[in-house]
């Protein structure tokens, strides 16, 4: 006897429910192979188009819900701040990529090339608004260097 024949004669074969086609799987145990209703999983993921969310999935995004808008913990009216509308504009992405051009996406202190660097401002951003989109007033830092360098500013700025 053949194992083809040796598992058909063993678990017998069904039909699958997406393809009417009939068929048998050798390699699944006896408990998977109760619950198998598709001889593929093409034909699995197209039995499954239509069928709705889990429960836990659907509640956990109603509670996400809950948190959005003026129910956040963290509203303030509506209103960005004018720093992160800039932040988030094309213009400062366009600095920000320029000033990776120009030092070939490696950091100016470590020299290390690095795959998601940092532009850093060296005249402070909040500072001096006229130097913001400014090439020559960006560096590139990876990111241990440039909380070192944030460090250091921090300390400056506290205790004058």
């Amino acid at each position: 006897m053949s194992p083809t024949t040796h598992y058909k004669t063993k678990y017998g074969t069904k039909i699958c429910v997406v393809c009417k086609k009939e068929f048998w799987k050798k390699h699944r145990s006896p408990e998977q192979w109760k619950e198998a209703k598709c001889c593929s999983e093409d034909c699995y993921h197209k039995s499954r188009i239509g069928i709705k969310r889990p429960d836990a999935v659907a509640i956990l995004a109603k509670n996400r819900l809950k948190h959005k808008g003026k129910k956040h913990w963290n509203w303030k009216g509506g209103i960005s701040d004018e720093n992160s509308k800039i932040r988030r504009s094309y213009k400062y992405n366009e600095w920000r990529q320029a000033v990776y051009k120009r030092d070939h996406w490696t950091c100016r202190i470590c020299r290390e090339k690095i795959k998601h660097p940092i532009a850093h401002h060296i005249k402070a951003f909040n500072d001096y608004p006229e130097l913001r989109f400014e090439v020559k007033n960006g560096i590139t830092l990876c990111r241990s260097c440039h909380r070192k360098v944030h460090k250091d500013i921090g300390l400056l700025t506290r205790f004058n």
